[in-house]
């Protein structure tokens, strides 16, 4: 006789996982689009726009081969620029030896 009240409860009880699991689906989409909106905005401001590239330990190379070798230029935006790939594109070359490039936020990269 009651039997209708059992299954009226499973479904409520089924109905409120389905809200909280849509909620939560609505709640993680909201972070990546304002994640990937404020990453878009960080990657095309001017406030990160390379200004300084500071460049020592360069005894064979000179600061602009430095610099085309690495694939930095001023004007590029700092958080563009993929640090690794500078660090792989320098070691490339048979005059480097051993480097290291640092990001100092928001406008310098330091090459040693």
């Amino acid at each position: 006789m009651f039997g209708w009240l059992t299954r009226l409860g499973s479904l409520k009880s089924l109905a409120a996982l389905a809200v909280l699991l849509l909620t939560a689906t609505l709640a993680l989409a909201g972070v990546c689009t304002v994640s990937l909106w404020l990453y878009n905005k960080a990657i095309t401001s001017d406030f990160f726009t390379t200004r300084h590239v500071d460049v020592t330990g360069n005894v064979r190379l000179s600061r602009e081969m430095v610099l085309q070798y690495g694939g930095i230029r001023e004007g590029d935006n700092s958080l563009a620029v993929s640090i690794a790939e500078v660090e792989q594109k320098l070691r490339q070359t048979p005059w480097v030896e051993e480097v290291s490039v640092k990001r100092l936020l928001p406008d310098r990269f330091v090459i040693r």
